[in-house]
């Protein structure tokens, strides 16, 4: 199967099965990859060519935006593979873009000490105390 007829069937699915926003969001990426790889059959498409075409894409994007075009090219893959060609394997979904488009590990969270939490209480209880006297004076 061609890219461009294949596009062409998701981008219809698109209509009936997502919000408008959200088929939106897939836009940018499919015209792109459609422009790109539109005349190549999808089982020609290297897991390496996948990957250049995201670094041209995404050159000057944030983490989650680069990620974001992963999923849903991948999304894109996954839906020619569940409903027209099985026998296709995802080109996205190798170990070594998983790891370039992977989520980054939250930070842990500060915690301040008992001690410090109990002297900015003691603290605030002075200020109101004091200002409170100077009010009545």
């Amino acid at each position: 199967m061609n890219t461009s007829p294949a596009l062409k069937m998701f981008k219809n699915y698109q209509k009936s099965n997502f919000r408008p926003n959200t088929a939106i969001s897939y836009r940018y990426l499919l015209d792109n990859f459609d422009e790109l790889f539109g005349d190549r059959g999808l089982a020609s498409i290297s897991s390496e060519e996948i990957l250049q075409f995201f670094e041209i894409l995404t050159e000057h994007n944030a983490k989650a935006t680069k990620r974001h075009r992963y999923s849903h090219l991948k999304a894109f893959f996954n839906f020619i593979i569940m409903n027209y060609e099985p026998e296709l394997r995802n080109p996205v979904d190798t170990p070594l873009m998983r790891k370039a488009f992977r989520l980054a590990k939250p930070k842990p969270r500060e915690i301040i000490p008992k001690e410090i939490m109990d002297e900015v209480i003691f603290n605030i209880q002075n200020n109101i105390e004091l200002s409170t006297t100077i009010c009545n004076v």
